[in-house]
């Protein structure tokens, strides 16, 4: 019975040692828990919010599809309307510089032919009409004292060449409205 005795006292010794060390090894995990399901509820509800800002962006992107970009392809096809005029507009520039530039020789050319250097001698010996001179100072002229220099008309243009008139224009917006 000795040796029963021992074996019980040794077990029982082992029981309240093997109590000992599980309550060292026992660990309180539920803080980490909750502090780990706190951080995966976070993450889920910026993963919603993402969801709902991606779900935004891809109706805003719809909505650009179908109504704003038609508007904007419609004033796109206006812009090329308003280019072509600008390229008249720049022929038509083009062509009135050249014919200033053409008067500006013709002008230097006159004022070498009569000796004058400025317009105010040049407008002295143009003949006045009747009715501007005063009645004791009329002179007049005739053809053969009045004799113009080889003068030619300088090349005109037309503006209707460059540009619809402004009735034709109205008329084609108006159709395509």
């Amino acid at each position: 019975m000795g040796d029963i005795s021992q074996t019980s006292d040794y077990q029982n010794e082992l029981y309240e040692l093997s109590q000992d060390f599980e309550s060292f090894f026992k660990v309180d995990t539920a803080k980490q828990i909750a502090e780990t399901e706190c951080l995966i509820d976070g993450i889920l509800a910026k993963l919603e919010e993402l969801c709902t800002v991606v779900e935004m962006i891809r109706s805003e992107s719809k909505d650009v599809l179908f109504t704003i970009l038609p508007v904007l392809h419609h004033r796109c096809q206006d812009l090329t309307m308003i280019f072509k005029q600008i390229d008249r507009l720049e022929t038509f520039m083009s062509m009135v510089k050249e014919c200033v530039e053409d008067n500006e020789e013709k002008v230097k050319i006159a004022e070498k032919e009569l000796g004058s250097k400025n317009i105010k001698k040049l407008l002295n010996n143009v003949p006045v009409p009747k009715f501007l001179l005063k009645r004791k100072d009329i002179q007049l002229y005739t053809k053969k004292e009045v004799t113009p220099l080889d003068y030619k008309h300088p090349k005109t243009f037309r503006t209707e060449d460059y540009f619809e008139p402004y009735k034709t224009l109205q008329k084609n917006t108006t159709e395509d409205t």
